[in-house]
């Protein structure tokens, strides 16, 4: 039996998995940059005075899974929407919904603020993914209707400064 390296039958040899290692990572990297999709971040900006969620001059939009999301940002950054980031559902459990913190303890309910956010809780915990993109100044509640609807979210909330606009609603059941 000759000394050396030997090679199971079936199985690629160290160079050919390394090239195939490299390969993936080529593709791993190529992948983040054609992705312009930042990640979502909070920051206080995007909070009221008693810290629940609204990123006023916003839109967050909320959509079945991560692939539907991922193109709507897509199209949205194809029509010049350069400022949109994708919140994944731990993203929005552990970042959005935690504003409401303890703001149930003193009354029922903090406003319209306290429900949507439920609201995006109970679609985030059903495995929906978000969007959240910049308003232009310019931007009506018609027109950002108009460029969402077709995009097929499951919801979207327009934050004014004191009004949130409901620009598609949530339909009743689990996400798909």
């Amino acid at each position: 039996m000759p000394c050396g390296h030997v090679r199971q039958r079936g199985l690629p040899s160290p160079d050919s998995q390394a090239t195939l290692l490299r390969l993936q990572w080529v593709q791993f990297f190529a992948a983040l940059e054609n992705d312009a999709m930042k990640p979502f971040a909070l920051d206080p900006s995007m909070t009221t005075a008693t810290g629940t969620f609204y990123p006023t001059g916003h839109v967050f939009a909320l959509f079945a899974n991560e692939e539907a999301a991922r193109s709507a940002g897509q199209a949205l950054q194809a029509q010049g929407r350069d400022d949109v980031a994708h919140a994944t559902p731990p993203m929005i459990l552990e970042h959005v919904v935690r504003t409401l913190g303890n703001a149930d303890a003193p009354l029922p309910s903090v406003g319209a603020e306290g429900v949507i956010v439920r609201r995006i809780a109970q679609l985030a915990s059903d495995g929906a993914h978000g969007l959240l993109l910049r308003a232009a100044d310019s931007d009506a509640p018609e027109t950002l209707r108009d460029l969402l609807q077709p995009l097929g979210p499951l919801a979207a909330f327009y934050y004014r400064r004191l009004v949130i606009e409901e620009l598609v609603s949530a339909p009743a059941g689990p996400a798909r």
